[in-house]
């Protein structure tokens, strides 16, 4: 049964329409006022990364996830950094940015993922003799520093006990596993010898230490080039070391230098040494 003295008034449209109008300004003003006050203001950072060598985003807006920033300062000096501004070291770095008495930190990755730019020749050997596989290499760069040439099977130990001309394939990493393939030649001579070729080079490569004054003198020279880890290396080393240079000086020697004269197989061809007399003259002795 029906309460008589119930009734249900009649909505008014234009009173439900306000009404909902007013719920959504409600609504939107309060989602503004979240927006502006929690994610506007409130500034995200981003961690990024840098590829070894590139440089580093100047722009802030690289930074920011999200938020104003406007007004903020970007501090990107803790980033290892060569003479053009390129980054020059591996690694993980802080970074902030900063208003009035505000400040943020984030992190800069700097990351190698850059094979070596490799270029290799071809190499002749006697039979069964032996040589390095970095004596491909004719030049390899990597501003992670060494390059590590390997051989990508291990055939060239059946090749060198034959004559004749085979196809090598190398692998060239840099210390963070970058990697390029290149293929190269071997051919294998029975009237070669590439100890005997390194050893007749005679044309200075390299002076050790470095001396730009060197006047091309010998104290010691050798018929042939050899190697620094010789016995007749070691027996040169000991003879200059056990002579008395100051009985041939009326003047006090103030200095004396050994300089090792190379080739560019880093076989020794010789050494020079260099006297300084107490009066500032430099001689370097040839004989």
């Amino acid at each position: 049964m029906v309460d008589e003295d119930f009734y249900i008034e009649e909505s008014n449209p234009v009173k439900v329409f306000f009404t909902c109008l007013l719920i959504l300004f409600l609504i939107g003003a309060l989602a503004g006022a979240y927006y502006y006050f929690y994610v506007y203001n409130n500034i995200s950072l981003k961690n990024i990364e840098v590829e070894l060598g590139a440089k580093v985003p100047s722009d802030i807006s690289n930074f920011v996830k999200r938020g104003n920033y406007e007004g903020w300062t970007l501090d990107v000096s803790k980033v290892h950094l060569d003479e053009n501004n390129n980054t020059d070291s591996v690694g993980e770095y802080s970074y902030k940015i900063s208003k009035d008495d505000k400040e943020l930190k984030g992190k800069i990755i700097v990351k190698d993922t850059t094979p070596p730019t490799v270029e290799v020749g071809e190499l002749t050997v006697g039979i069964n003799e032996n040589f390095r596989v970095d004596e491909f290499i004719i030049k390899c760069e990597d501003l992670s520093g060494a390059c590590f040439p390997e051989y990508a099977d291990d055939k060239q130990e059946e090749y060198i006990k034959e004559e004749g001309t085979y196809e090598i394939t190398l692998r060239i990493t840099d210390k963070y596993d970058n990697e390029v393939i290149k293929k190269t030649k071997l051919t294998v001579s029975k009237n070669f010898s590439l100890s005997d070729t390194k050893a007749s080079d005679k044309t200075v490569a390299s002076v050790y230490p470095v001396d730009k004054n060197w006047d091309g003198s010998f104290t010691i020279k050798f018929a042939k080039g050899i190697e620094d880890e010789s016995d007749e290396f070691e027996k040169a080393v000991l003879e200059i070391a056990n002579r008395d240079f100051q009985k041939d000086y009326e003047e006090e020697i103030a200095e004396q230098h050994l300089l090792t004269i190379y080739n560019k197989y880093n076989y020794v061809l010789g050494f020079s040494v260099k006297l300084e007399l107490s009066s500032g003259k430099v001689i370097y002795v040839t004989n």
